[in-house]
């Protein structure tokens, strides 16, 4: 079985997310450390999150790597 940390989170998830904690596209990419351009691909689908800034944009909207990665129960 494939770990959620090697699998591509969803970007619609990474949207919800961002929205349910109430943060900009601006704060969430200052908190996790990528420029807002990158960020904003990730939540287009134009990226892929990097497997290093997966920890800290799932702590940064409060879910799980599951659950960004659509394999974790739903938030």
């Amino acid at each position: 079985m494939e770990h959620a940390v090697n699998k591509p989170f969803l970007p619609k998830r990474i949207e919800q997310a961002r929205s349910k904690v109430g943060l900009s596209q601006n704060a969430v990419s200052e908190a996790v450390g990528v420029g807002p351009i990158d960020y904003s691909f990730w939540e287009s689908g134009h990226k892929v999150v990097p497997e290093g800034k997966k920890p800290k944009l799932a702590e940064v909207l409060g879910v799980t790597i599951d659950w960004l990665s659509d394999t974790g129960p739903a938030q």
